[in-house]
């Protein structure tokens, strides 16, 4: 039922595009964005390995950016996408270690919020409405950074940093969990045997008793 819904939505979409996006308040180019991402792929081209270098927002006094992206008089500073800023600046090297570093914390995110609590590893607490912040914060930024580029600055950049490290630290926390089992695969240090209850050598005669005097 759920994949017939989402293959008719997906339908709808395709062949009513301009009734889609005049419902949603946008033009059918969201609004020049394609027009952009055009000029900047052409770009991007020149330099597809390590890009134009980092600049972060746009300088349009600065080459290559001079009337990069000019839309009815307005002179936009971004891509409009995070990901074709990277590559546009670093280049398919900083594209794949960014796009690396966002799954790789939304994954985390994920598990994070499916992933019962536990003190030990005996015990499993009850899921927290608390775990679900990560993973709705990272839906948010990855939805905003497809047709926005502030996922790489300001506090977007901050944002998505502090969530890969609560998550990656509450992994690392989560295994080193202790358990009852723990204290009994520790060796137990053998005590040493009194020197009177060691056996003789076999090389050694048997022992002789005192002579008693009379």
């Amino acid at each position: 039922g759920v994949a017939v819904a989402a293959v008719a939505g997906a339908g709808v979409v395709a062949t009513r595009t301009a009734e889609v996006f005049e419902l949603l308040g946008r033009s059918p180019d969201l609004t020049g964005r394609f027009q952009i991402w055009e000029s900047v792929l052409g770009l991007a081209q020149q330099h597809p390995v390590v890009g134009w270098g980092w600049i972060g927002y746009w300088a349009p006094w600065v080459h290559p950016f001079q009337g990069l992206a000019v839309r009815s008089g307005v002179t936009y500073l971004q891509a409009h996408d995070a990901y074709l800023d990277v590559l546009l600046q670093v280049g398919a090297i900083g594209l794949l270690a960014f796009a690396a570093f966002v799954v790789t914390t939304y994954v985390r995110s994920w598990w994070a919020a499916i992933d019962r609590p536990q003190h030990r590893r005996d015990r499993v607490e009850p899921y927290s409405t608390l775990a679900l912040a990560p993973l709705l914060l990272m839906t948010a930024l990855v939805v905003q950074s497809l047709a926005e580029s502030r996922l790489l600055y300001e506090g977007n950049w901050l944002l998505i940093v502090v969530i890969a490290i609560a998550t990656k630290s509450g992994m690392v926390a989560r295994e080193d969990v202790p358990g009852p089992d723990d204290a009994r695969r520790r060796a137990v240090r053998p005590e040493t045997a009194p020197a009177s209850a060691v056996a003789p050598s076999p090389h050694e005669g048997p022992s002789i008793p005192a002579a008693v005097p009379s």
